[in-house]
């Protein structure tokens, strides 16, 4: 699982506060469980914002790590040099109080 999947600026989407579609492919960004909570959620719309907010309009590499129960590709992101997990996380932290 080494091959890296790149998305161009524009050409990546936000499906969940942990999960990317890019390069044709539906992966989830590994350590970013705790900030999708459960779809719907307060907590799960910031996240989709916070990540919306890592990634758009700029070039997404994400290297796979390993693979999820539901077959997708569990991977480690940079959003232009950025790790997307980190820099969403720190997002997440520096807004208003989550709901968990």
């Amino acid at each position: 699982m080494t091959d890296q999947l790149v998305g161009a600026p524009g050409a990546v989407s936000v499906i969940d506060g942990e999960t990317l579609r890019l390069a044709g492919q539906v992966v989830r960004v590994r350590g970013m469980a705790d900030a999708a909570c459960r779809a719907g959620s307060v907590c799960g719309a910031r996240a989709v914002s916070a990540l919306s907010a890592i990634v758009w309009d700029r070039r997404v590499q994400c290297v796979p790590q390993s693979r999820d129960d539901q077959g997708r590709a569990v991977v480690d992101c940079e959003a232009n040099g950025q790790d997307v997990a980190q820099a969403t996380l720190a997002r997440l932290a520096n807004g208003p109080a989550r709901t968990f």
